[in-house]
């Protein structure tokens, strides 16, 4: 009795503006629907995020039906909950609607179904994204849905929600808040994958298919990309992780000023080493740094092996210069203290840094409004 948790897919997001991240995500949604059907599923469900925008490109529609058909060619039915992406900033139709002969929508008109799974009566039920004004509701809502899950054995809960146990700064709910009636909770909107127990149920983010923010590259190191297949056929659900070999590599470097052309060396060896060409996030660091010749030599090094490369720079001078007035700054802590969140203190910090550069004044707009469409104003 096998259910595949995927989400945040982002169909139609294009990193950087750039055409070959769009089909990067295009081609994890591929591999995701063809792996999870050599693992011969019974279900899937995808907890929001399908698309990265509620008016998507007409590719992201023809990548999307062409996935669920061949889920639906299979007999696998599909269950999505609309995610804060794909969600119509007015009273419209979900981009979903078109694909309403593949997909079952949980959440809007209809918030639960019966699946028969082996024989079995598994209750699937789903809510949309809430935002953090609309707790009360979302919690009433999950209180009528954890009372129809009382007389089944197995029973799935769609969400696309932060839980405060994996998201401390910028939550919608607590974990104690989550019913526990149900054998496994499909979290989605946190990128990271992770999971925990409450009481006997299972509560997981299988995190997104691609990474899709810089701030993302640490947690694919350590945990990968891909998506779970939930066993229920035991007493109590048991989850595998399924990895994508797809995933665009991305390569974080740092390099001395002084050393500039020893490290993009390094960095060349590294970049022909992947199977793809990389993302490179490059940090360089020293005094006096010259930024035009850190754009021209990097560019003509690196331009044949990587897909992209995003500079950052570091210049000590300054650095010392602060010491020599007491302790270093820690702009970061700084703006924790001012703006109490630590979400919106990397978001300050992360702007703090580009706007230091002024042709990536279009960057750090692209960076606000990610995050509004992200996390709202709550």
């Amino acid at each position: 009795m096998l259910v595949a948790h995927i989400s945040d897919t982002h169909l139609g997001y294009r990193q950087y503006n750039m055409d070959e991240r769009e089909m990067d995500f295009y081609e994890a949604f591929r591999e995701a629907v063809g792996l999870a059907l050599s693992e011969h599923v019974d279900l899937v469900v995808h907890s929001g995020d399908l698309f990265e925008d509620p008016r998507p490109p007409v590719r992201a529609l023809y990548e999307a039906k062409q996935g669920l058909a061949k889920l639906r060619e299979r007999g696998v039915k599909v269950y999505a909950v609309l995610g804060d992406h794909d969600l119509p900033k007015r009273r419209a139709m979900p981009p979903h609607s078109l694909l309403s002969e593949y997909v079952h929508i949980l959440g809007l008109d209809v918030d639960h179904d019966v699946a028969e799974l082996q024989g079995i009566k598994v209750l699937i039920a789903g809510l949309h994204h809430h935002s953090r004004r609309y707790r009360d509701l979302l919690k009433e809502r999950l209180g009528h849905l954890a009372r129809l899950a009382e007389p089944y054995s197995k029973s799935v809960l769609v969400l696309h929600q932060s839980l405060d146990r994996f998201l401390p700064f910028e939550y919608e709910l607590c974990l104690d808040e989550v019913p526990t009636s149900f054998s496994y909770v499909a979290m989605g909107h946190v990128h990271r994958r992770g999971s925990a127990w409450h009481h006997h149920t299972l509560i997981a983010y299988a995190g997104s298919l691609e990474v899709a923010r810089r701030d993302e590259v640490a947690a694919w190191r350590e945990v990968g990309k891909g998506f779970y297949l939930v066993d229920l056929s035991g007493d109590e659900p048991a989850i595998h992780r399924v990895d994508l070999s797809c995933v665009r590599p991305q390569v974080e470097a740092v390099v001395r000023y002084e050393e500039l052309r020893q490290g993009l060396a390094r960095l060349v060896e590294e970049a022909r080493a992947c199977r793809k060409p990389p993302v490179v996030h490059l940090r360089v660091e020293g005094t006096r740094i010259d930024r035009r010749r850190v754009y021209e030599e990097a560019q003509a090094v690196l331009g044949r092996y990587v897909l992209a490369w995003r500079p950052e720079f570091v210049e000590e001078e300054r650095a010392a210069a602060s010491q020599g007035a007491g302790r270093s700054l820690d702009f970061k802590e700084l703006f924790k203290e001012a703006l109490g969140s630590e979400e919106r203190a990397s978001l300050a910090y992360e702007l703090f840094k580009l706007l230091k550069d002024p042709s990536r004044l279009e960057e750090a707009k692209r960076m606000v409004e990610d995050y509004y469409q992200r996390w709202g104003t709550s």
